[in-house]
């Protein structure tokens, strides 16, 4: 008949100007997907080489409750994020504000509790740990905030702020407390007369120095690094990028870079991470992501960091519209709405996360088709 409608799934192939497609369906379809996916995945033995290792990961912050507490709306800022991280490795995060990363890395670092998937720290599967638990993960586990002004608690001085976590964790014994901390701010390059001083007598530059002094000072694995130069000027930024780098040479550390900055993040990072609307985009190690970036999302980032060759061409690729709201996102692929090269498909069909090239991972539609 011709007025016969097509329902198409996620795995037929048709025309796609002839195709109708059933969203419910295709909704309920990709969930049962992702469930099977999710527990196929946490069954896996854990990686004996990574320090981090995040499967599945989710955080929704509810927005609407019913008298008897059931949530009606919530806001999905982190969804069905998975990475692995070995030791000594820099993983950087990028992409536009509000698409999760900050949200992800405190999920990791248990400041909020995951709605799913699991953290596997150390060997350890560390997602349903209570308070109790975490305490002796902290002092293996820090975090390097963006604002260094906001950070530090104004009424302590420089030593007192280093040495609570020292004191806190029983790193050396009380009568060495003083010089473990001197020590650890010359490694910082802070001088040992700044001990006595207080936050609001120091720079954007300094301050960050006593936050970066302070994650380090409980001798950690892993680091999560929270736009920790967006706040400082260009020339801090490098002194502040060089410190960090030494010091992970020094103290074999493992980052978890965030930043708006592509160029910081080339410069820093060994693996590379996009993300957009709480989801990853695309992953993989530096040198292919920046030399074969995959995702039209990835792409358009990369066109719009400045070149400093007056004479180069600019093939700049303008995303129209704004990031849609996290509490209601688009259906199918969460890029569509902005996405020069988005067909019908896109509009309903989710794309899969899968590998395209070894340890190159993208969800997309139009690299299936090439």
């Amino acid at each position: 008949m011709a007025d016969e409608k097509v329902i198409a799934s996620a795995g037929e192939n048709v025309a796609e100007s002839a195709v109708v497609y059933d969203d419910a369906a295709l909704a309920a379809e990709y969930q049962e997907k992702r469930r099977k996916q999710i527990e196929e995945d946490c069954k896996k033995p854990f990686d004996p080489e990574a320090v981090l290792e995040v499967r599945h990961l989710r955080k929704c912050f509810p927005l609407k409750k019913t008298v008897t507490g059931k949530v009606t709306q919530e806001l999905i800022a982190v969804d069905d994020v998975s990475f692995k991280l070995h030791k000594g490795e820099t993983l950087g995060i990028v992409g536009e504000s509000g698409c999760g990363k900050t949200t992800m890395g405190r999920a990791i670092l248990k400041l909020h509790q995951p709605t799913g998937g699991q953290i596997i720290f150390d060997g350890k599967d560390i997602t349903n740990y209570k308070s109790k638990q975490m305490r002796e993960i902290r002092k293996e586990m820090q975090i390097i905030f963006q604002d260094p002004y906001s950070s530090l608690p104004p009424r302590s001085t420089v030593g007192g702020i280093l040495s609570e976590p020292v004191q806190v964790h029983k790193i050396v014994p009380k009568d060495q407390i003083k010089n473990y901390v001197l020590n650890l701010m010359d490694r910082c390059g802070l001088r040992d007369y700044y001990y006595e001083r207080y936050p609001h007598e120091f720079s954007g530059g300094q301050r960050q120095r006593i936050c970066i002094a302070r994650a380090l000072s409980v001798n950690p694995k892993l680091v999560i690094c929270d736009e920790p130069v967006s706040a400082l000027d260009v020339s801090i930024q490098a002194q502040i990028i060089n410190l960090l780098k030494k010091l992970q040479n020094e103290m074999d550390l493992t980052y978890v870079f965030i930043s708006h900055d592509l160029s910081v993040v080339k410069f820093i990072s060994d693996k590379i991470g996009v993300m957009y609307l709480g989801a990853m985009m695309e992953f993989g190690t530096k040198d292919a992501i920046f030399s074969n970036p995959l995702h039209p999302y990835t792409q358009a980032l990369f066109s719009a960091v400045p070149n400093p060759d007056p004479d180069a061409k600019m093939n700049r690729v303008v995303l129209k519209g704004d990031i849609p709201s996290p509490a209601n996102p688009p259906k199918g692929c969460r890029f569509h709405t902005r996405c020069p090269y988005a067909k019908e498909i896109c509009k309903h069909v989710t794309p899969e996360y899968k590998e395209y090239e070894p340890g190159h991972f993208a969800a997309c539609h139009k690299l299936d088709e090439e």
